[in-house]
């Protein structure tokens, strides 16, 4: 998710990098019925941050919680 998803200024694409060649790679800040990719990708990292003990995961998270 980290590889392929990431945004450069933080937070998450909803398409990877290697999809099909698209206009613009959406990029979903908002929650509405269904969570948006970015809270659920927070949402893992923060859980993985606490299961391994690393914090760059944290950060991750941060960053992506900051751009919403």
């Amino acid at each position: 998710m980290i590889v392929h998803f990431q945004a450069p200024d933080g937070g998450f694409f909803d398409t990877s990098d290697d999809h099909e060649a698209l206009i613009t790679r959406p990029r979903e800040l908002q929650d509405n019925a269904v969570p948006s990719g970015n809270a659920m990708a927070a949402f893992v990292l923060l859980r993985l941050a606490g299961l391994a003990a690393d914090p760059r995961y944290a950060e991750l998270a941060r960053r992506s919680l900051v751009q919403m």
